[in-house]
């Protein structure tokens, strides 16, 4: 039961390992939710915005910002064609 327990972490560990090391920046997706989320003069902003932007700064990860539909936003996780919702 240990040895099982070891692998399965070791996994999880290289997996975030492997999450760290792509180049890439993260597609994030939002639809405007004012003052946690929203564009200002053509830039994101809000609380939401700030803390997740100081976040991926911190671990050393760009991010991509792109404002939607809430629906829109959901379909684009389903597909994977974004790596996750604001």
């Amino acid at each position: 039961m240990r040895a099982v327990v070891r692998v399965v972490i070791g996994l999880q560990l290289m997996c975030c390992v492997a999450f760290g090391l792509r180049a890439e920046p993260l597609r994030l997706v939002t639809e405007a939710w004012p003052p946690y989320v929203y564009e200002e003069n053509g830039q994101p902003t809000g609380l939401d915005y700030e803390i997740t932007r100081e976040v991926l700064r911190r671990l050393g990860r760009e991010m991509q910002l792109q404002f939607m539909p809430w629906k829109r936003c959901l379909l684009d996780i389903n597909q994977g064609q974004a790596d996750g919702i604001l």
